[in-house]
């Protein structure tokens, strides 16, 4: 039987290898422009970002989905919009 819960983690830790801080410089995008595209508290984006704080999938991705990022966007989608974690 497979443990979810331990293929999940996998899955987050694999995801958060990527630079979200660097993609959003590089987008020209501020925190507070992320926080309006996502709905999520600036701080929360700031603490996902430094690696203080594991995302959910979903939140990953509204981030991903908010910075354009269309491929990661694309292997978060079976995760869905609407199942997020409170920020």
């Amino acid at each position: 039987m497979v443990d979810i819960t331990a293929t999940r983690r996998l899955e987050v830790a694999a995801l958060q290898t990527i630079p979200l801080r660097g993609a959003r410089q590089a987008r020209g995008i501020g925190l507070r422009e992320l926080e309006r595209r996502t709905g999520l508290d600036r701080g929360h984006l700031s603490k996902i970002e430094r690696g203080l704080v594991t995302p959910s999938l979903p939140t990953l991705r509204r981030i991903a989905g908010a910075l354009g990022l269309k491929e990661m966007s694309r292997l978060l989608e079976p995760y869905g919009k609407d199942r997020d974690d409170a920020a």
